[in-house]
């Protein structure tokens, strides 16, 4: 808690989009359980969600190697920078619904 993380969600706040939108979240497998397609599911339920309520699903990222991982879920960087008060750099990303 406290003033710093206050100020850095407020920041997330301002960088998410005003339309109706699903935010990811927390999205994490433990280490022990790579591999065995949990996060991938976890993903897959999410963007089902989001596809069938016919919003975006949005999402920020301070890991690197996690942009190439969401990207191949049809998700684009939309915005990145650092955060506030010597932050991370941060990713936020989007992956609009998919019309058929």
């Amino acid at each position: 808690g406290g003033a710093r993380f206050q100020a850095f969600w407020d920041w997330i706040a301002e960088a998410t989009p005003p339309e109706p939108h699903w935010f990811l979240d927390q999205l994490a497998v433990e280490p022990a359980a790579h591999g065995r397609g949990i996060g991938r599911a976890l993903l897959e339920h999410a963007i089902g969600l989001a596809q069938a309520d016919g919003h975006p699903l949005i999402l920020e990222t301070g890991s690197p190697g996690n942009v190439g991982l969401y990207r191949r879920f049809g998700f684009r960087v939309i915005h990145e920078e650092d955060a506030p008060g010597g932050g991370p750099h941060v990713w936020f990303m989007r992956r609009d619904v998919t019309r058929l």
